[in-house]
């Protein structure tokens, strides 16, 4: 999903200044090499949870110092990738890789706000691909689909967290049930997709989505965005997955539009 996310920044610049794979392979090595060393941070914790028990770490099967190698082999390939690309590109791996190794994973422990931090990290791929293709950073084009990725990446998370709820508790991590009632946990919901589902408006308003059959795939994507807001806002119990899961194939829905699109 990261790797498709930065293709999907290159795909939308107009006269691409490189091939693609050499930045998806970068992304992809990068976003591996992040995985592993939040896997190593948080071993101990893994080792608390059904869900992640059974992961190489807790498991056993690998040790701490091979699946560190592990991870900064990743890092280290896909930052030397993306620098072969350009200053930007790869500034931009390195800043997204310390916010979320340096950042998110310490702050996870202490406050469910840390997605607003780690959002920032899960935003950037689109940027990247954006950089790579030869395009400004602060260019709208790059910035847009690297903010939609942001308002989705906070109810996805939330929601996760609900659907784990006892796990987290397992384990001594914060939740957002331990710091909002249920109401506002809804409303919560509801506000985020919500705006989600309006920041998607803009991309045919922009010109990023101008033909007739994406804009009319994208509107359908909006009104099932849409549909979520208002679930997640009638919905006694965030916690079933039906809601997790829909919200994560809108969010792929977008992605995949944009790249078949271009």
């Amino acid at each position: 999903m990261v790797a498709a996310a930065a293709l999907a920044g290159w795909a939308l610049h107009p006269a691409p200044a490189a091939g693609p794979w050499l930045m998806a392979a970068g992304v992809f090595l990068l976003a591996g090499g992040c995985t592993a060393l939040n896997q190593w941070q948080e071993r101990d914790l893994d080792a608390r949870m059904r869900r992640t028990c059974r992961r190489p770490l807790p498991a056993g099967r690998i040790a701490p110092r091979t699946a560190l190698l592990v991870a900064v082999s990743g890092l280290g390939g896909g930052l030397f990738a993306l620098a072969g690309l350009g200053g930007v590109p790869a500034l931009l791996g390195a800043a997204a890789a310390a916010i979320y190794n340096g950042l998110y994973t310490p702050l996870k422990r202490r406050t469910v706000f840390a997605v607003l931090v780690g959002g920032l990290s899960g935003a950037l791929p689109p940027l990247i691909g954006w950089t790579a293709a030869g395009g400004a950073w602060s260019d709208f084009r790059g910035l847009l689909p690297a903010g939609l990725l942001f308002l989705w990446q906070v109810p996805h998370f939330w929601l996760f967290a609900e659907k784990h709820r006892e796990d987290y508790r397992r384990a001594g991590l914060p939740t957002p049930g331990d710091l909002f009632a249920p109401g506002q946990r809804r409303r919560l919901a509801f506000a985020w997709i919500a705006a989600l589902a309006c920041a998607t408006l803009t991309l045919p308003f922009t010109g990023i989505i101008h033909t007739p059959g994406s804009i009319a795939a994208l509107l359908a994507l909006v009104l099932w965005l849409a549909a979520l807001s208002f679930a997640a806002h009638r919905r006694a119990d965030l916690s079933p997955s039906p809601l997790f899961h829909s919200l994560t194939l809108g969010m792929a829905g977008i992605v995949a539009l944009i790249l078949l699109h271009f």
